[in-house]
């Protein structure tokens, strides 16, 4: 998750919802991880039916289109944080689907509101986790089920390194697995379980590894990244150096799974 150039003046969570008002043209072309990583969320679905439910970032669809035609809700609710994602015409096309901008770390819903809760690749972008995921877990009504897929720990490690060490840009920080499954142990009458997948990704050059990751929205970080061609150029060359093999420039995703 990273940018070259962030405005320091601009709120974190105002960044990180500009960023993916901005890739809402772009999303689908560029998100082959966010893609697979929604359907693997849906293969831990069983097939049921749920009355009420919520899906956190539902971004361009791709867990909504797979998810609301087979677990047959009365109201799906859509949530996202960009207004360009609250428009993609997919949402129109599914029955009983209501798109909504919102941020689902402070969501505009009673505790005890929803059947199931669902989300893939957005619960990373939480700024509070230890209040947050609490709290939207709260929403579930008793016996409810929830699936959440979240990138962690050792995404993009590559990148993180090559930034830190040429001081191009600057990556959004990942939590490990285990700092959310603390979280989800400290939440009482909840019962869970827990995997992890991690899958590599290859890219033709480094440029276009960055076209791709910007186009995906995972723009917006805590810190002022720094930019210039030399580092440009020093940032693409190490990159080229460290992380190039047989099938092209590599990147690292690392999954993990939140369900019960």
């Amino acid at each position: 998750m990273h940018h070259p150039s962030c405005r320091v003046d601009q709120p974190l969570k105002a960044r990180i919802q500009n960023a993916f008002d901005r890739a809402s043209r772009s999303y689908e072309k560029w998100a082959l991880v966010q893609r697979d990583v929604a359907l693997d969320c849906a293969g831990l679905v069983g097939d049921r039916t749920y009355d009420l439910v919520l899906e956190i970032g539902s971004g361009a669809g791709f867990l909504t289109a797979l998810l609301a035609p087979r677990i047959h809700p009365r109201v799906y609710v859509a949530l996202d944080l960009a207004h360009g994602m609250a428009k993609k015409s997919v949402f129109s096309s599914l029955p009983h689907v209501v798109p909504l901008v919102g941020d689902g770390e402070n969501p505009p819903f009673a505790s005890e509101s929803f059947d199931f809760l669902v989300s893939s690749s957005s619960l990373q972008w939480y700024l509070e986790p230890e209040r947050s995921i609490p709290d939207t877990l709260a929403l579930l009504r008793p016996g409810g089920d929830f699936a959440f897929a979240l990138f962690v720990g050792s995404t993009l490690r590559e990148l993180e390194e090559v930034s830190r060490e040429t001081g191009f840009g600057s990556v959004f920080p990942m939590r490990s697995p285990a700092y959310y499954e603390r979280i989800m142990s400290g939440i009482q009458g909840l019962s869970w379980k827990s995997h992890t997948s991690t899958r590599m990704m290859h890219y033709e050059s480094v440029k276009a590894f960055l076209r791709a990751h910007q186009g995906t929205g995972a723009g917006a970080t805590p810190g002022m990244g720094r930019v210039g061609r030399r580092r440009y150029a020093d940032f693409c060359r190490e990159y080229e150096v460290r992380y190039r093999d047989g099938k092209g420039i590599r990147a690292t995703y690392e999954v993990l799974y939140l369900y019960g």
